[in-house]
C-alpha cells in the first residue's frame, strides 16, 4: 500500500455567539492579555453600533415632537436623553471593553497591542479595520494559546487560564 499522508486535522472552532460576546467583552474589560476571535471583536462592535442607533432613534424621534405643537418640552427632554446617551453613557460603558477587545483581537494575529493606537488617528483606522478582519493565527503565539478550542470544555479550561 503507498503511503498516504494523514488528513489534518482542523481544530473545533467554538464561535462565539453575539449575547456571548457581549458578555465576555463586559466580563473582561480590563484584560488586555491573551486573545479574542474576531466573532467576539466584531459582535462587540456590533452592539455599540446597536447602542448609538438606539440612541439616534432617540435624537429623530425627539425632533418629530419639537414640530408638533405643545411637543417643545418633549422635543427637549428627548435631547437631553440622547445627548446624555450618546456623550457620555454609552462611550463610557464601551471604552474600556472596546479597547481590550481591540488589544486582544491584535494579539490574536501576532500584533501587539499597541497597534489600537492607530484608532486615535484618522488615516490608522484603515489599517486596523484590515487587522481586525485577518483570520486568527492557528498556533499558539506569544500573547497565548488558540482561543478556538476542540471541545467546550477545553475552551472552559482556557478561559479560566487567561484570567
Amino acid at each position: 500500500m503507498p503511503d498516504t499522508p494523514a488528513p489534518v486535522q482542523i481544530p473545533f472552532q467554538r464561535r462565539m455567539g453575539f449575547r456571548e460576546s457581549v458578555a465576555s467583552c463586559f466580563r473582561k474589560f480590563l484584560v488586555f492579555r491573551g486573545r479574542a476571535t474576531r466573532a467576539e471583536f466584531w459582535w462587540f462592535q456590533l452592539f455599540s453600533f446597536l447602542l448609538y442607533f438606539a440612541a439616534g432613534v432617540i435624537f429623530f424621534v425627539g425632533h418629530a415632537f419639537h414640530n408638533l405643537p405643545q411637543g417643545e418640552d418633549t422635543y427637549r427632554i428627548l435631547l437631553t436623553v440622547y445627548h446624555a446617551f450618546s456623550d457620555y453613557i454609552i462611550p463610557a460603558a464601551t471604552i474600556f471593553p472596546n479597547w481590550a477587545v481591540t488589544v486582544r483581537r491584535l494579539h490574536d494575529i501576532n500584533r501587539s497591542g499597541w497597534w489600537a493606537l492607530l484608532n486615535l488617528t484618522i488615516i490608522g483606522i484603515i489599517p486596523l479595520i484590515i487587522f481586525t478582519c485577518l483570520p486568527s493565527r492557528p498556533e499558539a503565539n506569544r500573547f497565548g494559546p488558540v482561543p478556538c478550542t476542540d471541545s467546550p470544555e477545553q475552551g472552559a479550561a482556557a478561559e479560566n487560564s487567561v484570567h
